[in-house]
């Protein structure tokens, strides 16, 4: 009788894992162009991770559930969770976890939704749920190598996230989790530039009198989008 050692056991676990990742990465990029296609694959593959992780502490096990919940995390909000109703939803309805994530839909209202939608903050997408409770300096530092793959190294994490704060407070967005996190990406991939003449005109526009920080956040992610096609 053929028999399967624990290590081939966990060997051929950790294939179906990624395969899933792969499989579940495809699918988010087909149907959300604007975030995971931005990426490299295995920094596309560690985003899908971390999702998976945070579906998981909610008790999801089934691959649809662990899906929709990551579906969730990019159509809607990263932080969508966090929201009071939908984790009165996620607590409760029914017995098994993985059919209170795959009637989320249907159980949360829209207005809901929409509000989950206008207070979305990405950094979620980038940190690991052991985090959450940190302090946002060291948040921002552990997303920076994964969302700047090739301009931050882990050693220098932190004092680009340092410096990312303080840009984000001279231009009004530090009270945003969002803010450090952008600023940073600011300095990183325009460095010099970020004050030459040829970047002055979009930087008055992004700085103008009645911008909110909401809105001023929004400007300086698309603009980077515009100039290094990048999403951050």
């Amino acid at each position: 009788m053929l028999q399967i050692r624990p290590a081939q056991m966990h060997a051929l676990e950790a294939d179906a894992q990624r395969q899933f990742v792969a499989g579940l990465s495809d699918y988010l990029c087909a149907h959300h162009l604007g975030l995971l296609p931005r990426f490299p694959l295995p920094q596309r593959h560690a985003i899908v991770e971390l999702m998976l992780e945070r579906a998981a502490a909610w008790g999801a096990t089934w691959q649809a559930s662990l899906a929709l919940y990551a579906d969730l995390m990019q159509r809607v909000a990263p932080n969508f969770d966090r929201h009071p109703d939908v984790a009165a939803a996620l607590r409760t309805g029914f017995v098994h976890a993985d059919e209170r994530i795959l009637s989320l839909p249907d159980r949360v209202s829209r207005p809901v939704w929409v509000a989950v939608e206008a207070q979305r903050v990405d950094l979620y997408l980038f940190t690991s749920r052991t985090l959450d409770a940190q302090p946002l300096a060291a948040r921002t530092a552990a997303a920076l190598p994964l969302v700047l793959w090739d301009r931050v190294t882990p050693d220098a994490a932190t004092a680009v996230a340092q410096q990312g704060a303080a840009l984000a407070a001279r231009v009004g967005i530090g009270e945003l989790e969002d803010g450090p996190l952008v600023s940073a990406a600011l300095i990183a991939l325009y460095g010099a530039a970020l004050h030459h003449a040829d970047t002055a005109a979009w930087r008055r526009e992004v700085m103008a009198a009645g911008i909110g920080p909401e809105e001023r956040l929004t400007m300086l992610r698309l603009r980077i989008a515009l100039d290094h096609g990048r999403r951050v």
